[in-house]
C-alpha cells in the first residue's frame, strides 16, 4: 500500500446499533449553534434513553460521554450526556423571545412557530427523562403556541391559504401536551383543526 494514498476501515455489527450510536455523536456537533441544529444534535440521544429504557438495556446518561468540539485550541474533549443535556438546558432558554417563541438564534429575529412546537416536544421529552424544565418558560411558551394556533396566520403571507398546515397545528397539541397532559383546552383545540 502506498503511504501517500488513502485507507480503508471496515466494521461489522450483528446490529445497525453502533451506526446509531456513531451518528448521534456526529449530530452533537453540528457546526451551527442555532436552537434547531442544538435541538436536533439532543433528540436522538433522548430517543435512545428511551428505547433503552423499554428494552431494559442500561443506559446511564450520567456514564455515557460524547466528543464535544470545544474551540481550535482545545479541539475536542468527551462531556457526559447529562452535562450536555443540562447546559443545553440553560443555554437553550436565551433563545426564547419576550413573547414566549423561540428564535432560531439568540436575541435575534421573530419567534418561529414550528420551531417553538419542536423545542417544547423536546422539553417534553427532557421532562419525561426527569429533567426539571424551567416552569415559567414553558408556560410562555404554551401561551405562544396556543396564541399562534388560534391566530392561525403564517407570517408574511395574505390572502387565502395562508393558515398552518393541519399538521403544525397537531404539532401544537402534541407539544402542550407532552408537558400538561391534564390541559383541557388542548381538547378545544383539536376540535377547531379541519374547521
Amino acid at each position: 500500500m502506498r503511504s501517500y494514498s488513502g485507507g480503508l476501515i471496515i466494521t461489522y455489527a450483528s446490529t445497525l446499533l453502533p451506526n446509531l450510536l456513531s451518528g448521534m455523536d456526529f449530530l452533537t456537533n453540528f457546526s451551527y449553534g442555532c436552537s434547531e441544529q442544538r435541538t436536533a444534535g439532543l433528540m436522538p440521544i433522548l430517543l435512545m434513553k428511551k428505547a433503552s429504557d423499554r428494552l431494559g438495556i442500561p443506559y446511564d446518561l450520567t456514564k455515557k460521554t460524547i466528543p464535544v468540539y470545544i474551540d481550535a485550541a482545545t479541539g475536542y474533549e468527551d462531556r457526559s450526556v447529562d452535562t450536555l443535556i443540562r447546559n443545553y438546558m440553560t443555554d437553550i432558554l436565551t433563545f426564547q423571545n419576550e413573547d414566549g417563541g423561540f428564535a432560531y438564534w439568540q436575541k435575534s429575529g421573530e419567534s418561529d412557530y414550528p420551531l417553538s412546537n419542536i423545542l417544547l416536544s423536546a422539553f417534553g421529552e427532557l421532562r419525561a427523562l426527569g429533567y426539571d424544565v424551567d416552569r415559567k418558560s414553558i408556560d410562555r411558551a404554551i401561551a405562544y403556541l396556543k396564541k399562534e394556533f388560534y391566530t392561525n396566520q403564517r407570517p408574511y403571507c395574505s390572502g387565502t391559504g395562508c393558515g398552518w398546515s393541519n399538521m403544525e397545528r397537531f404539532r401544537t397539541l402534541e407539544a402542550i401536551l407532552s408537558l400538561n397532559p391534564d390541559d383541557y383546552e388542548v381538547y378545544k383545540m383539536y376540535l377547531l383543526i379541519g374547521e
